[in-house]
């Protein structure tokens, strides 16, 4: 007679942390020194909290990993996920134990030596079929110190393979190499194995050699790359982007200005090969900004540029784009802000003298839905003797003169939520216009004058005047 599990009586109680549905749920929730608390409780929850605690291994953070004996990797290491900043051949030995088979994201260096080289690309190739994202780096500091074959990227080992004739497709979505070699065949392989790559970065990559056969890849919409790099070898053979049609973002910078690159052969590519790309992000040199601008791009829709000193003629290039441009965005890379710091960084006088200029931006480019200047302090005497045009702003991010401490930044963010939860009462009919509003619309202060600018952009939803982020509810 067959056995069957008996129910449990009518009167037993389950506790919710019986359920593990639930349990399951709880463990995507919870911080790693908490996981590894509830790991302990018991058997059952050690099979819910293991998996966690294993999910993501980050050697910036977690260093002592490199020193686990491979028997306890071996026992665990089906569970790991992520393997982030996988830097000396002590930390690459670790991960290249061979019970770590189903990595999603991998960012390791390789380079440092043959060895270094070996074991690294051991570690792509057994989990190219489950990665979906890969940044592959040269290593700051090589054993042999120069460039060598071991800076090569090993192109076979990410394409995935079944058996030695049959190729399978990879299921990556980004990869990213910085400061190695590639050989153009070698790309074309791995573009041709990873039909899901949608964002794609070369950073000071050199491709070199040539390919017996080209691509085009549809679904690759982000290239970042050195414009000496999409522009390779002879003037008169298509760039590198004739391999991405449907390319709507492109990341580039200039690493060797004694080198120029002609704009009518930028031009002629953008327009023959890149017909959807709209949105540039440009690092480090003006000429290139005003190159892509003035000649180059049409019906830009999103800017990104990096800037100290901002030069008239910017101001005019963006402005040829006013009926376009949806999102600008400034950056510098000694900024590096935090936009949920409590902190409140000065602004470089440098930059504080372009203000009025930049009024010209918002007041002309009617369809920005994202304005970024956090450099750039702005004068409420400059900002109030026009109407901005961009009345969609759904982000914006700047400095305002007078707004100097973090209690006045505050006082103005205060304001500014105040007059948006009276606006909604009052479209629901619950409120009327009170003694207290005509008095704020008489209040002459600079956070007053600054809320009450605010409050002309009704679609506002993130505001940053130089401490944290708000939104107006």
């Amino acid at each position: 007679m067959e056995e069957t599990t008996p129910s449990p009586s009518p009167t037993t109680k389950i506790t919710p942390f019986q359920l593990p549905e639930l349990m399951h749920r709880i463990s995507r929730f919870v911080s790693l020194t908490d996981a590894i608390a509830c790991a302990q409780v018991s058997k059952e929850w050690s099979e819910t909290f293991i998996p966690v605690v294993w999910y993501e291994v980050n050697f910036s953070f977690q260093p002592r990993f490199a020193d686990l004996s491979p028997d306890i990797i071996s026992k665990h290491g089906q569970h790991i996920r992520i393997i982030m900043n996988a830097k000396s051949i002590h930390e690459v030995t670790a991960v290249a134990n061979e019970a770590v088979t189903n990595l999603t994201s991998l960012r390791i260096e390789a380079a440092a030596s043959v060895m270094h080289h070996i074991r690294t690309y051991e570690i792509v190739s057994r989990s190219i079929p489950s990665l979906e994202s890969l940044r592959l780096s040269a290593a700051s500091k090589s054993v042999n110190g120069e460039a060598s074959l071991t800076h090569f990227v090993s192109a076979s080992s990410l394409i995935p393979f079944s058996s030695p004739l049959l190729g399978v497709a990879s299921f990556l979505t980004s990869l990213r190499i910085d400061r190695l070699y590639l050989t153009l065949e070698g790309l074309v392989s791995i573009l041709k194995a990873s039909p899901a790559l949608n964002d794609l970065k070369l950073v000071c990559t050199v491709i070199v050699g040539s390919a017996r056969q080209t691509i085009q890849h549809p679904g690759v919409e982000t290239l970042a790359a050195g414009i000496e790099c999409l522009f390779l070898g002879d003037p008169a053979d298509p760039s590198l982007l004739s391999f991405f049609p449907n390319l709507t973002r492109l990341c580039t910078w200039q690493e060797h200005p004694q080198i120029p690159i002609p704009t009518a052969k930028i031009k002629e590519d953008v327009a023959r090969y890149c017909p959807l790309l709209t949105r540039y992000e440009v690092q480090g040199s003006r000429n290139l900004v005003h190159q892509l601008l003035a000649h180059v791009g049409r019906n830009v829709s999103a800017l990104m540029y990096e800037f100290s000193r901002i030069p008239g003629e910017t101001i005019m290039d963006i402005l040829l784009h006013q009926a376009s441009l949806k999102s600008l965005i400034v950056f510098s890379e000694r900024s590096g802000a935090s936009f949920e710091e409590d902190e409140v960084e000065e602004v470089s006088e440098a930059i504080e003298e372009f203000s009025q200029f930049f009024q010209l931006i918002p007041r002309g480019c009617s369809q920005l839905k994202h304005l970024d200047l956090h450099l750039l302090e702005m004068d409420m005497n400059e900002v109030e003797l026009g109407e901005w045009a961009c009345k969609g702003l759904v982000v914006l991010r700047i400095r305002i003169k007078g707004l100097d401490t973090k209690e006045r930044i505050l006082e103005a963010i205060a304001l500014w939520r105040k007059g948006c939860w009276r606006r909604r009462q009052e479209e629901a009919g619950a409120l009327m216009t009170s003694e207290e509003e005509q008095y704020d619309q008489m209040d002459i202060s600079i956070e007053a004058r600054v809320a009450r600018h605010l409050l002309k952009l009704e679609n506002l939803r993130l505001v940053w005047l130089g401490c944290q982020t708000w939104r107006p509810f």
